[in-house]
């Protein structure tokens, strides 16, 4: 079995790979994860019982989920806010639409139901934001495009979820479903995730503000993720426990982290403009104090500042933290990625004809949507523009990871096209990870010069 000196050990030689041969992170775990269950078997992740581990890699998301959260500056994030939504809930729902529109030609042959349909475009959809924090870390980029393709990745997650478990899995599994009866049901899993993260939000500010010392602080952050994502996927509990039920309803535990984390981070803001504040009224109070000497003046500013540098290394360390924790969780399934690959390939060969219709199929519908999305953007005062050179950057940034692996192990084995889908999506994810992370690397080289003017001028406007 995979051991933890094992996952540390791949995960710094992807980060050295990275840096040195510039192709990030995801392209080396992958490639690393096949090589190592290709010569080394039996270290396979397989012995685990199939639903007990695509529970395990379910328990992955809330760290790789809240180490994305805590890459967005909340005042950017809010700022384009309108944006990001048409880019992570309209455009994901359009894909959808423009994907089933050409499902013939896709899957020509292979008699595929809608909810197969829609769970294969939504697996093939969900961006990676592990990936894409990756490669941007690679480059100087303006922050109202980081924040665009940050925050687009994230919540394009929730949707895709929301789409592929209350619509596409039910669909599947035979149950009949209306359009407003999704509708219904949709709106209920994200009110109730929002607001299990908003409890939790408050709670971890709450157990913040009790110490000040690291790891307390580090374990609270962890415990407002890890605790809303449980709480929110194990929702059923609550209900059967109160009226006696035997209810399997859930909310989302992606929509729960997310929006804990976020909200976390706001109130932070918050407090750190309270801080602020009262540092200036103090600079202030002891500038104008007769009662101090000179020195003593100095003493009392120095341990105010010395205060506020020590806040603000405590939460740099903790970011890095956990982010630490992702890369180890993102190591573990990309590990796992590199084992399915090797142990579906013949499916992969089988099915390739599909694979290769899908890729064209969603890097077209998402160039297309993306470029709606930047005319109507150019068009309004109220969003960001988006020229020409963004608009490369967001289609290609489309490409798949930690979601649809995760996505991919949800399928059940008894579902009529299971090798489709489970190949589909597989080859999606290898094939959008090699060829749009080259082609956007090569891109963002080739307009290196003018990004870095564009990030300047955005440093000199803040």
């Amino acid at each position: 079995m995979i051991t933890a000196p094992l996952i540390v050990f791949l995960a710094m030689l992807s980060l050295i790979l990275q840096k040195y041969l510039k192709l990030p992170s995801s392209i080396w775990l992958m490639s690393l994860g096949f090589l190592l269950m290709l010569f080394f078997p039996e270290l396979s992740l397989f012995e685990v019982n199939q639903e007990q581990f695509s529970k395990t890699l379910l328990a992955f998301l809330p760290i790789l989920l809240m180490a994305d959260v805590m890459e967005i500056h909340i005042s950017e994030f809010k700022k384009h806010a309108i944006s990001i939504f048409l880019l992570a809930v309209v455009a994901v729902i359009m894909s959808v639409l423009l994907g089933m529109a050409i499902s013939d030609w896709v899957f020509d042959g292979h008699n595929m139901g809608t909810g197969e349909i829609i769970f294969t475009y939504i697996a093939c959809f969900a961006t990676d934001p592990v990936a894409v924090v990756a490669i941007f870390s690679m480059f100087v980029l303006p922050s109202a495009l980081k924040t665009l393709v940050e925050g687009e990745s994230l919540i394009n997650d929730g949707t895709a979820v929301t789409i592929a478990v209350y619509l596409a899995l039910p669909l599947m599994v035979g149950d009949v479903l209306t359009v407003s009866g999704f509708s219904i049901t949709a709106f209920a899993v994200i009110l109730g995730s929002l607001l299990v993260g908003a409890i939790f939000a408050f709670l971890g500010f709450f157990l913040l503000m009790v110490k000040e010392n690291p790891i307390w602080q580090l374990g609270s952050w962890l415990l407002v993720g890890l605790v809303s994502f449980g709480v929110a996927e194990n929702f059923y509990l609550f209900i059967n426990f109160i009226f006696h039920s035997h209810s399997h309803f859930h909310l989302s535990g992606i929509v729960a982290v997310i929006s804990s984390i976020f909200i976390v981070k706001i109130l932070l803001g918050k407090a750190d403009d309270l801080l602020h504040k009262n540092i200036s009224i103090q600079e202030k109070r002891i500038q104008n104090s007769t009662d101090l000497t000179s020195p003593e003046r100095k003493n009392v500013m120095i341990s105010v500042l010395e205060k506020n540098i020590i806040e603000r290394a405590n939460s740099e360390n903790i970011k890095q933290n956990i982010q630490f924790l992702a890369l180890m969780a993102n190591t573990v399934l990309f590990i796992y990625l590199g084992e399915l690959l090797l142990v579906n390939y013949d499916l992969m060969i089988k099915y390739s004809d599909v694979i290769i219709k899908m890729v064209l199929a969603t890097l077209i519908i998402r160039g297309f949507l993306m470029g709606v999305i930047a005319f109507i953007s150019n068009k309004s005062e109220k969003l960001v523009n988006i020229p020409f050179h963004w608009w490369v950057v967001l289609t290609f940034v489309g490409f798949q990871g930690g979601l649809s692996i995760v996505l991919s192990s949800l399928v059940p084995e008894t579902t009529l096209n299971y090798d489709v889908i489970k190949a589909v999506i597989l080859g999606n994810i290898v094939l959008s990870t090699f060829i749009n992370a080259i082609v956007l690397i090569i891109y963002i080289n080739i307009k290196k010069d003018l990004f870095i003017k564009e990030a300047e001028a955005d440093l000199n406007n803040h």
